[in-house]
């Protein structure tokens, strides 16, 4: 690997901030690669969030990119394997986009693409790949025709959000009405802002026509089949675990769908307000735990939902409503 051309401190003596981080991943790389070289370390179809800002660290921002588009992969029969989380710092966001990049077909990143001195995605993703950094004419042309208020007189800051990695696939979701342009970066590195109103406007119809086409998906969309009880996560944990290790045995022998297994999630409630009005008989009853049952395969998540409610002594439920 070419490392970037930044030398130590002199006056430090102390390695510059890209060095450090070329560094970094190198060793980090070269025990993953190690560590797996007898097979793929590639995650077929698998796609990574790295969310960028010192704002979500520090607790001023609550992240919500990250689950929407979790929501937006499952509703499309994609799965997000991973959700990372860095600060504005060059040698953090190198290090991760690469390794991110290593193991999985698409990383979507959000934050950092604005005008000021903290926002460094696109310097740090250049500077992660071997890329330079040039203006792109078609999104300052897209910026002075669609940017609020008009005219939109062009400054230092709104060229610094046209300043984008170079070679790389720039895509407008939205030409008509937003300016900010999504950049690929080493073919599979989507780079969005962080904004959540921006970001859930453009990854929408970019998913839809970018990733969806090319992401290899077995089996077609996910579906959830919830079931409540009144008992604790105590007395039903073992059978839980028992139908769980059942479908993982399946899977092992190739009689189910290894792309895509069946999981079996248990989320407690508390509070001991709630209730839920029960499919059967419309009745409000007590709930204790919510069990889930995610999958594929249609007939196979009906199967398991039925058996895991006999045997809890479960109920087919809607929305919650909240005992007076």
């Amino acid at each position: 690997m070419r490392l970037p051309r930044h030398s130590a401190s002199k006056q430090t003596g102390q390695l510059s901030p890209a060095l450090r981080a070329a560094i970094s991943y190198r060793m980090l790389t070269t025990s993953t690669i190690n560590a797996n070289s007898s097979s793929n370390t590639k995650n077929p179809g698998g796609i990574a969030c790295l969310i960028i800002g010192d704002e979500v660290l520090g607790g001023k921002t609550v992240d919500t990119n990250s689950s929407f588009l979790a929501k937006l992969c499952f509703n499309n029969g994609l799965s997000l394997n991973r959700i990372v989380v860095v600060p504005d710092e060059t040698d953090q966001i190198v290090a991760a986009v690469r390794q991110l990049h290593t193991e999985f077909d698409h990383v979507i990143t959000t934050g950092g693409i604005g005008p000021t001195h903290d926002d460094i995605t696109y310097e740090s993703i250049a500077n992660a790949f071997n890329l330079t950094l040039q203006h792109h004419e078609p999104t300052i042309a897209l910026m002075q025709k669609l940017g609020i208020p008009q005219p939109f007189i062009m400054n230092a800051g709104r060229l610094r959000m046209a300043n984008l990695p170079h070679p790389a696939t720039i895509t407008f979701p939205n030409p008509d009405s937003l300016w900010v342009p999504v950049v690929t970066a080493a073919h599979s590195v989507h780079i969005f802002p962080g904004i959540p109103r921006l970001f859930e406007r453009m990854i929408v119809p970019f998913l839809e026509t970018n990733i969806v086409p090319s992401t290899p998906v077995t089996g077609g969309a996910f579906i959830r089949r919830v079931v409540g009880t009144d008992k604790p996560e105590s007395e039903i944990e073992h059978i839980l675990r028992r139908w769980q290790a059942d479908l993982n045995a399946k899977v092992a022998a190739q009689q189910t769908n290894v792309a895509s297994p069946i999981k079996i999630g248990s989320y407690p409630k508390f509070g001991g307000n709630e209730r839920v009005i029960d499919i059967a008989d419309g009745a409000h009853r007590a709930i204790k735990v919510v069990v889930s049952i995610v999958g594929k395969d249609v007939p196979e998540v009906e199967r398991v939902a039925c058996g895991i409610r006999d045997e809890i002594s479960g109920f087919d439920f809607r929305e919650i409503v909240i005992a007076e």
